[in-house]
């Protein structure tokens, strides 16, 4: 199967424009444009189209489209950063539509009052075959992203992951991430955490899949 090609948008590049930056002492540098996280809630798979994905956030950073065999779909990104001599926070969201309506969608933060950051030990309480979705989100609160399957959409955002696959039976997944940058002198490490929960179409859990680490 033909994997589509990764690059990386304005909105991904914003974190590693954010790790070369070295703001003085007292100063804060913003980069990108804020969006309304607030309107997050509104997102519905199969529903929300791209002209109300522009009347919930604005004008995106970036759109392309992307084809895997004869799985096409469009990705759309917001972004919006800020980098202190201390710190470098980020909010990014990507959308996925095809045919013109949203089929995915994934939000991360570590700014405040919406940063994503979760518990992942949490899922050791979560169990393939018998877990739902539904107690998930009791257990974890609302996801940071859904999908409906096939997506291209964690590919486009973070590569080829093994943990990341979707198994043949799953028609839907909910997912939980969190992204921080840390910059120590002249060096810059983006801490990934990752909760992927891939169901069936009864919402019935059929693999957890977990990353925590370094990319």
């Amino acid at each position: 199967m033909k994997r589509p090609g990764r690059r990386a948008g304005p909105a991904v590049v914003l974190l590693l424009v954010l790790a070369g930056l070295a703001a003085a002492p007292g100063c804060t540098v913003t980069l990108g444009r804020p969006f309304p996280a607030e309107n997050l809630p509104a997102l519905r798979i199969g529903v929300t189209t791209e002209a109300d994905l522009q009347a919930l956030f604005g004008e995106p950073a970036f759109r392309r489209v992307l084809q895997s065999g004869d799985f096409e779909g469009t990705i759309l990104g917001w972004g919006y950063g800020q980098s202190t001599s201390s710190a470098n926070k980020g909010r990014e969201l990507h959308v996925e539509t095809v045919d013109g309506i949203v089929n995915a969608f994934l939000f991360a933060s570590s700014l405040e009052p919406d940063a994503t950051d979760f518990d992942l030990n949490l899922a050791g309480q979560l169990h393939e075959g018998t877990s739902t979705l539904a107690d998930a989100e009791k257990l974890l609160g609302a996801a940071d992203g859904r999908l409906r399957l096939p997506s291209s959409l964690l590919f486009d955002w973070f590569g080829q992951m093994k943990a990341l696959q979707p198994p043949a039976e799953a028609t839907q997944a909910i997912v939980y991430a969190f992204l921080d940058l840390t910059v120590q002198q002249e060096s810059a490490n983006r801490h990934v955490k990752l909760l992927a929960l891939f169901a069936d179409g009864n919402g019935v859990v059929v693999a957890v899949r977990r990353f925590e680490g370094t990319r």
